[in-house]
């Protein structure tokens, strides 16, 4: 039996309220914690496995180095992401700067970019 509880709607809610962002589960331990209703880490788990089968939620795995994170399946999809190769901090960038790249990329160099799969690597500004 599949069936609802407040924990379970709880990070639902927390997917959809962030739906342009990608969480780690501990992200989403940690935010719970900090508004004082914290869910255990095996629920997390567990709900999220549902969520993957379900279609709702999508798994994003950069690299071999890289935590697993999770996002909502409904967010904005023309972004590439930034890797901090210090912290391993993930960051979207949504700029028409690179959407402007990536149409010079395609009509200069014949070259069609899959934006779901591109991340540039550096150094964020807090390390």
């Amino acid at each position: 039996m599949n069936y609802k509880t407040k924990q379970k709607q709880a990070i639902l809610d927390y997917f959809d309220k962030f739906r342009d962002e990608h969480h780690s589960i501990n992200d989403i331990c940690l935010h719970f914690k900090n508004e004082s209703n914290p869910i255990g880490t095996t629920t997390v788990y567990r709900y999220i496995d549902t969520l993957l089968k379900d279609g709702v939620i999508k798994k994003i795995v950069i690299d071999n180095d890289s935590t697993t994170y999770y996002q909502y399946v409904n967010c904005n999809q023309n972004h590439i992401h930034l890797k901090c190769e210090k912290c391993g901090k993930l960051i979207h960038l949504d700029c028409q700067e690179f959407q402007l790249l990536e149409a010079h990329i395609l009509i200069d160099h014949n070259f069609k970019i899959d934006i779901r799969k591109t991340i540039v690597y550096g150094t964020c500004n807090e390390c």
